[in-house]
């Protein structure tokens, strides 16, 4: 039988490794619009790391450093984040923005990179609630 540390131990390597894939799949896909300029490309590249950076950063910790409630702050702006910076992908690939998907671009590819990220709100969104549970009973 397995036991539950086991299961949220795989839930968190799942979720950990999703957001990864997620955000260099962000990267893949949004790499012709940030190459030109140097200046976009560090403005572009904080919104794409930045989510996996905190939430790396703050659930790393067997106790967290955090108190619960901005532990959920911390958590929901990651992943609000994350989910932004797909949104806004998609709509410049709608908008015309990106170029033809090709051998030079594979788009397709960093498109399904990019949306595997977001296989990490199944790690996430109940840790989320968890945390939300443990606040509540501490009031």
């Amino acid at each position: 039988m397995i036991s539950r540390e086991t299961i949220l131990g795989i839930g968190g390597i799942v979720g950990y490794f999703a957001l990864f894939v997620g955000a260099m799949g962000q990267a893949a896909f949004l790499s012709p619009v940030l190459k030109s300029h140097p200046l976009k490309l560090m403005v572009g590249v904080i919104p794409i790391l930045l989510p996996s950076v905190i939430v790396y950063g703050i659930t790393f910790t067997r106790q967290p450093f955090l108190p619960p409630r901005q532990f959920r702050l911390y958590l929901l702006f990651s992943m609000g984040g994350f989910a932004a910076t797909t949104i806004a992908a998609e709509v410049l690939h709608l908008l015309g923005q990106m170029p033809p998907d090709g051998p030079k671009y594979p788009g397709a590819f960093a498109r399904v990179l990019m949306h595997t990220g977001w296989l990490s709100f199944l790690y996430t969104t109940p840790l989320y609630i968890s945390v939300r549970r443990f606040e509540s009973k501490a009031r």
